[in-house]
Protein backbone atom coordinates (compact mmCIF):
# COMPACT_ATOMS: atom_id res chain seq x y z
CA UNK A 1 0.00 0.00 0.00
CA UNK A 2 2.88 2.36 0.72
CA UNK A 3 4.16 2.10 -2.85
CA UNK A 4 0.66 2.81 -4.16
CA UNK A 5 0.34 5.91 -2.00
CA UNK A 6 3.76 7.08 -3.18
CA UNK A 7 2.65 6.53 -6.77
CA UNK A 8 -0.50 8.55 -6.10
CA UNK A 9 1.50 11.38 -4.49
CA UNK A 10 3.91 11.43 -7.43
CA UNK A 11 0.99 11.58 -9.88
CA UNK A 12 -0.50 14.51 -7.95
CA UNK A 13 2.80 16.40 -7.88
CA UNK A 14 3.49 15.63 -11.53
CA UNK A 15 -0.10 16.60 -12.46
CA UNK A 16 -0.63 13.24 -14.17
CA UNK A 17 -4.37 12.42 -13.91
CA UNK A 18 -4.00 9.11 -15.74
CA UNK A 19 -1.39 7.82 -13.27
CA UNK A 20 -3.47 9.21 -10.41
CA UNK A 21 -6.51 7.23 -11.61
CA UNK A 22 -4.44 4.05 -11.91
CA UNK A 23 -2.98 4.50 -8.43
CA UNK A 24 -6.46 4.88 -6.95
CA UNK A 25 -7.69 1.74 -8.74
CA UNK A 26 -4.82 -0.50 -7.64
CA UNK A 27 -6.00 -1.21 -4.06
CA UNK A 28 -9.28 -2.50 -5.47
CA UNK A 29 -7.41 -4.85 -7.79
CA UNK A 30 -4.87 -6.20 -5.31
CA UNK A 31 -5.71 -9.40 -3.48
CA UNK A 32 -6.25 -8.88 0.25
CA UNK A 33 -3.52 -9.90 2.68
CA UNK A 34 -5.57 -11.28 5.57
CA UNK A 35 -2.68 -12.44 7.76
CA UNK A 36 -2.55 -9.15 9.70
CA UNK A 37 -3.13 -9.70 13.45
CA UNK A 38 -5.16 -6.50 13.85
CA UNK A 39 -7.35 -7.44 10.88
CA UNK A 40 -7.96 -10.95 12.24
CA UNK A 41 -8.91 -9.61 15.69
CA UNK A 42 -11.25 -6.97 14.24
CA UNK A 43 -13.04 -9.46 12.00
CA UNK A 44 -13.36 -11.93 14.88
CA UNK A 45 -14.93 -9.22 17.05
CA UNK A 46 -17.26 -7.79 14.38
CA UNK A 47 -18.53 -10.90 12.57
CA UNK A 48 -19.61 -14.42 13.52
CA UNK A 49 -17.38 -17.23 12.27
CA UNK A 50 -17.91 -18.10 8.58
CA UNK A 51 -20.17 -15.08 8.06
CA UNK A 52 -20.81 -14.59 4.30
CA UNK A 53 -20.23 -10.84 4.74
CA UNK A 54 -16.53 -11.60 5.25
CA UNK A 55 -16.29 -11.88 1.47
CA UNK A 56 -16.24 -8.07 1.29
CA UNK A 57 -12.62 -8.23 2.46
CA UNK A 58 -11.38 -9.63 -0.84
CA UNK A 59 -9.17 -6.70 -1.85
CA UNK A 60 -6.48 -4.55 -0.28
CA UNK A 61 -8.74 -1.48 -0.09
CA UNK A 62 -11.33 -3.29 2.04
CA UNK A 63 -8.71 -4.66 4.44
CA UNK A 64 -7.10 -1.22 4.70
CA UNK A 65 -10.53 0.24 5.47
CA UNK A 66 -11.02 -2.37 8.19
CA UNK A 67 -7.67 -1.45 9.74
CA UNK A 68 -8.57 2.24 9.64
CA UNK A 69 -11.96 1.70 11.31
CA UNK A 70 -10.35 -0.50 13.96
CA UNK A 71 -7.71 2.14 14.70
CA UNK A 72 -10.24 4.99 14.82
CA UNK A 73 -12.84 3.24 16.97
CA UNK A 74 -11.71 -0.03 18.56
CA UNK A 75 -8.17 0.94 19.51
CA UNK A 76 -9.35 4.25 20.99
CA UNK A 77 -11.81 2.46 23.30
CA UNK A 78 -9.38 -0.37 24.16
CA UNK A 79 -11.82 -2.90 22.69
CA UNK A 80 -14.68 -1.80 24.95
CA UNK A 81 -17.56 -2.22 22.50
CA UNK A 82 -20.09 -0.71 24.92
CA UNK A 83 -18.31 2.65 24.82
CA UNK A 84 -17.55 2.47 21.08
CA UNK A 85 -18.42 5.66 19.23
CA UNK A 86 -19.29 3.73 16.08
CA UNK A 87 -21.66 1.33 17.84
CA UNK A 88 -23.32 4.15 19.77
CA UNK A 89 -23.75 6.28 16.64
CA UNK A 90 -25.75 3.46 15.02
CA UNK A 91 -28.27 3.33 17.88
Amino acid sequence: MIVIMLMFAFAKLDKDPELEKKALALPLLLKAQKNNRVFKNAVRRWFPENDPRLEIFDNAAAVQGCLHIHKQYCADTAGDCVSCLLVNSAL
